[in-house]
């Protein structure tokens, strides 16, 4: 298969120190590349193609080019790019052990896109609400109720902060 490698992709996450990388490296060579790499498969949304990009491995497919070594993939299809980066901030969570300052930082990433579902969210309940025929505006329908979103309450979910901490990193 064919897949792209994007900065946009490979960048988002900090990279390997020149320690770990070279840990990595040696277990590849020693006992083969055993995690498969993941290939998201999304509609790019300017062009409307269908893109094949590297979402997980990057260091691993570094190493394999270099050494030769052989490795499986895995594809996903997501929505979008913005999906992409979702999975990839919360996928890299639980493997290594990011400072808060860095955990911070791709909670930015995060947030920006979570803060446009929101609004992308309002705007769907508006229009919900703007297509009840106009008997119906004296009755409250309570099946067409908001879906409530709060971007800092679900970073510091996210992060195991408190909303204080969260929006006291912000001005850090």
């Amino acid at each position: 298969m064919n897949f792209q490698i994007l900065p946009e992709l490979k960048n988002l996450i900090p990279p390997l120190t020149t320690e770990e990388y070279k840990q990595l490296e040696n277990n590849c060579i020693k006992d083969g590349i055993r995690e498969k790499l993941i290939v998201a498969e999304f509609i790019d949304s300017e062009t409307g193609e269908t893109i094949n990009a590297l979402a997980d491995g990057h260091n691993r497919f570094s190493i394999s080019e270099s050494k030769d070594l052989h490795f499986n993939f895995e594809t996903r299809g997501f929505d979008s790019i913005k999906e992409v980066k979702l999975w990839m901030i919360d996928n890299q969570k639980g493997r290594r052990n990011l400072t808060d300052f860095v955990k911070f930082e791709l909670s930015k990433v995060k947030a920006e896109i979570l803060a446009e579902k929101g609004k992308l969210n309002s705007l769907n309940n508006l229009v919900q609400n703007n297509k009840k025929e106009a008997t119906d505006l004296s009755i409250i329908d309570k099946s067409v109720q908001p879906k409530p979103h709060n971007t800092q309450k679900e970073i510091a979910k996210d992060l195991g902060w408190s909303t204080g901490k969260v929006a006291m990193a912000k001005v850090v």
